[in-house]
C-alpha cells in the first residue's frame, strides 16, 4: 500500500511536468512561427 502510494505521488508530478513542457515548447514555437512569419 505505501509502494502505491509512493508511485502515485511520484507519476503525477511527472505528468505534470510533461504536460507543462508541452505547453511551453508549444507555445515557443508558435512564438518563433509568428516572428518568422514576419
Amino acid at each position: 500500500m505505501r509502494s502505491h502510494s509512493l508511485s502515485g505521488v511520484t507519476f503525477h508530478p511527472v505528468m505534470r511536468f510533461i504536460a507543462f513542457m508541452g505547453m511551453v515548447a508549444a507555445w515557443f514555437n508558435h512564438a518563433l512561427w509568428d516572428r518568422n512569419d514576419e
